[in-house]
């Protein structure tokens, strides 16, 4: 088991803050001001920048001692986000991207329903290669296992059966809030300063 060393925010491993572009994609895709003002103070960040940051230590706190994380290698700067969110379009109308693990899986935040707000970690080999939503569905088999017609819930109640359905290993709640999910969530290893997600236990 690895001592951590949690991320400390904000830092200057990013880009500059830039408050117009954050109002303009805030109102285009409607996240969270929590999220907002995340970017308003913190414009991305990358763990290859914290690495070769001569003032790294000043950024970095004692973390968790647990075996249970994810990777996670940057969050999004203000101009990357809309390409990210296209990557995911197939996903876009309950989860907005914000960052991305080593192997392509990405972290988002959730839009709608009773998780709104929460960022979940997504897994990349469901929505790899689709276009839209419907070549997700026929992969689940239209989820008939499941014994709902998700088609027919409204966007606030298929976003929380996304979240909710463990089984469909497709979005895992990580925080349960985009102001959570930085000032606890995202640490590294200090030997290596590869980026770890460790989950909220809240």
């Amino acid at each position: 088991m690895t001592q951590l060393s949690r991320v400390l925010f904000p830092n200057p491993f990013g880009e500059i803050p830039a408050d117009a572009a954050v109002t303009e994609l805030e109102e285009r895709f409607a996240f969270s001001t929590a999220y907002a003002a995340f970017l308003r103070t913190q414009n991305g960040f990358r763990f290859f920048a914290l690495e070769e940051g001569a003032d790294r230590q000043r950024y970095l706190t004692m973390g968790a001692d647990s075996e249970t994380t994810l990777d996670i290698a940057q969050l999004f700067t203000v101009a990357e986000l809309p390409a990210a969110q296209h990557r995911i379009r197939a996903l876009g109308k309950w989860f907005f991207s914000i960052g991305k693990g080593y192997g392509g899986d990405q972290y988002a935040e959730v839009l709608h329903g009773n998780h709104r707000g929460s960022i979940v970690h997504l897994n990349h080999e469901v929505f790899l290669g689709t276009s839209n939503f419907e070549q997700i569905a026929e992969s689940y088999d239209n989820f008939e296992e499941y014994d709902v017609d998700f088609f027919e819930l409204s966007v606030s109640s298929q976003a929380d059966f996304l979240v909710d359905t463990v089984a469909l290993d497709l979005a895992a709640k990580v925080a349960s809030s985009a102001e959570e999910f930085v000032a606890s969530c995202i640490q590294c290893d200090p030997a290596g300063f590869l980026g770890r997600c460790v989950p909220s236990r809240a």
